[in-house]
């Protein structure tokens, strides 16, 4: 079965840039405000002989709102499915109390966990991501997403963890339906009721979905990728 690496962490820290880096694109929607990713986002990636999904996940946070309940579940739910966690961090602004908090729940999943320090754009900045090590985790990689610094070092270290498998072959091209249409018409609860868990949050609150959110499901042996979008609104 092939392996899942989930990327988590506080707001802003990089996670979606780091998920884009992967995937090649800008898949996964940047914003400096909290909370713009509220769904999890899954990609098939292939580095060298390996493949594994990246996970793209909601920021780790304390805050209270009306979706932060929902997403609490999907972080959680995607830490639970995931084979490697990679926490990433802010090397420019160091250790912050949230990450510690973090580190300790994530030390209670039993995962294997791969501390991602990210914003580290040269390698004379690395001196700034030692403190770091505090947060107790040995496997660690000093990167820059939004530059591509060292992610071909963050692949190897994912791929390390991941099992070679003769039998995992590149995927032929699958039947790819994307979901378009107004606000509030039942587009994520679609996308729910076919992937037979909650991968979109759903709420009555107008633009709940912000990402293009891509599921893998199968039906009648068949796999397909279904595509949540973003409600359509009349251009103003």
């Amino acid at each position: 079965m092939i392996s899942k690496a989930a990327i988590v962490g506080r707001p802003n820290v990089g996670k979606s840039t780091l998920f884009n880096r992967f995937i090649g694109r800008k898949k996964a929607i940047i914003h400096e405000k909290p909370g713009t990713t509220r769904d999890r986002n899954d990609y098939e990636v292939f580095w060298k002989d390996k493949k594994f999904i990246v996970t793209d996940t909601a920021g780790w946070s304390s805050d209270v709102s009306v979706f932060s309940k929902d997403m609490a579940r999907q972080l959680a739910a995607a830490v639970e499915e995931s084979d490697i966690i990679l926490f990433v961090v802010d090397g420019k602004t160091g250790v912050h109390p949230l990450d510690k908090g973090i580190a300790q729940q994530i030390r209670e999943s039993r995962k294997k966990t791969i501390l991602v320090v990210n914003k580290i754009d040269t390698q004379a900045e690395e001196s700034k991501g030692y403190e770091f090590y505090e947060l107790g985790f040995d496997d660690t990689v000093f990167i820059s997403a939004n530059h591509g610094r060292s992610i071909n070092d963050l692949l190897d270290a994912i791929c390390n963890g991941i099992k070679y498998d003769r039998d995992l072959k590149k995927t032929q091209e699958l039947l790819k339906i994307i979901l378009v249409g107004k606000p509030n018409v039942g587009k994520s609860s679609f996308i729910n009721a076919a992937a037979k868990e909650e991968r979109s949050i759903v709420h009555d609150v107008a633009g709940t979905t912000r990402d293009s959110l891509s599921v893998c499901v199968t039906v009648n042996d068949k796999d397909y990728v279904l595509t949540d979008t973003a409600g359509l609104h009349r251009a103003s």
